[in-house]
Formats: C-alpha cells, sequence, structure tokens
C-alpha cells in the first residue's frame, strides 16, 4: 500500500522530522491515536460470535478516529 497523498500530491513524512519537531506539531499524539486504532482493529482474541460480528470492531474504530479527529 502506498502512502496516503492529497489532492495537491503531499503526505506526511513523519520520519524526517526530529523528535522535538513531533512533539511540537502533536505529531506524537496523533501517532499514539492511530497506534490505538490499529490496536482495536487487530484484537487477536475473537470468539466466533465476534467474528460473525466483526464490524462492531470496525464501527468503534470509526468512531474513535472520527471523535479524535473531529471529523464528521
Amino acid at each position: 500500500m502506498s502512502k496516503y497523498k492529497d489532492k495537491d500530491g503531499f503526505s506526511l513524512n513523519i520520519s524526517n522530522m526530529t523528535q522535538e519537531g513531533r512533539d511540537g506539531n502533536g505529531i506524537t499524539l496523533i501517532q499514539e491515536v492511530i497506534s490505538e486504532a490499529i490496536d482495536m482493529l487487530e484484537q487477536k482474541n475473537y470468539s466466533h460470535r465476534d467474528q460473525v460480528l466483526g464490524i462492531d470492531y470496525a464501527h468503534r474504530t470509526i468512531n474513535f478516529l472520527k471523535e479524535n479527529f473531529d471529523i464528521e
């Protein structure tokens, strides 16, 4: 998968930022929120019922991201 680019062709380039730059721009917090969302989607202890209703995990993750990034 390739990095997301906006309509002007810009993508995030976090790996080239200093730690001070990451902290000052809130990037560290953003990475933590996204890591939590990834963990929510990667939960490995699904019961059979949860596998059948797996969309619930995706739905909760979507809501988590919308809430944390103020997306409507």
